[in-house]
């Protein structure tokens, strides 16, 4: 997945995003995509929680209660 489709992805499945809340996703996303290509892939897991974490944030209680129970795109 490329950056867009996974920004797409949360805004399908989150509600009510602003377009601050937006652009900080798809900044937290642009971090994780460049960053995974320089890390060793033991430490693919810990980028990703760490991307979450960020993620998480950003949102409101309901947003984040809807993020949780989103089928994680593929990393």
């Amino acid at each position: 997945m490329d950056i867009q489709q996974r920004v797409d992805y949360i805004n399908q499945h989150v509600t009510n995003l602003t377009p601050d809340q937006q652009s900080k996703i798809r900044t937290i996303e642009e971090y994780y995509l460049s960053t995974i290509k320089r890390v060793r892939p033991e430490a693919i897991d810990s980028l990703r929680h760490v991307t979450d974490n960020n993620i998480r944030m950003v949102l409101s209680n309901e947003q984040l209660e809807q993020y949780q129970n989103l089928a994680m795109y593929p990393h």
